[in-house]
């Protein structure tokens, strides 16, 4: 028999988050697009952010059908944060009337997030960015495949 869990964090109500989690807002809008077997890990940092973020959302699956809608939305400039040759380093927003960001975030291993795109060429398509120098990553659940790698949580 499981014990029970909080409906909203998804922890096990003696272990809930959600008196942590902050309510944050933001220009840029995040969509969290999390590879299913990452819903089952222990501390779910993907949920947590989107649950810590005011205009964030997380979706689970593989393949995402309405990504093309999604995409389309002419109130934000749609781009994957995700490394590559192309990828331009990620910068706050100055005093310029831009459109706010909607940064589209894989969440899986590196081997599950470079499938999503794979199998959504909508996302292998979108203008990548990556972050800057960042500090060492400080979450230890799990270990970085190389130096400068951050999990998802860290990233957002």
């Amino acid at each position: 028999m499981s014990r029970p869990r909080c409906e909203r964090c998804l922890r096990p109500l003696d272990h809930c988050l959600c008196p942590l989690i902050p309510s944050l807002d933001s220009r840029t809008r995040v969509v969290l697009l999390q590879h299913p077997s990452e819903t089952s890990h222990a501390l779910n940092t993907a949920r947590l952010a989107a649950l810590g973020l005011v205009n964030a959302e997380l979706r689970v699956g593989e393949v995402f059908e309405d990504l093309g809608d999604l995409l389309d939305a002419p109130e934000y400039r749609p781009v994957l944060l995700f490394p590559g040759e192309q990828a331009q380093v990620l910068a706050a927003y100055g005093d310029t009337g831009d459109r706010p960001l909607m940064l589209i975030v894989p969440d899986g291993t590196w081997r599950k997030a470079r499938k999503l795109l794979y199998l959504n060429p909508l996302l292998e398509a979108l203008p990548r960015v990556t972050l800057a120098q960042v500090a060492p990553s400080r979450y230890r659940v799990r270990k970085a495949p190389e130096p400068g790698a951050v999990s998802t949580i860290e990233a957002v």
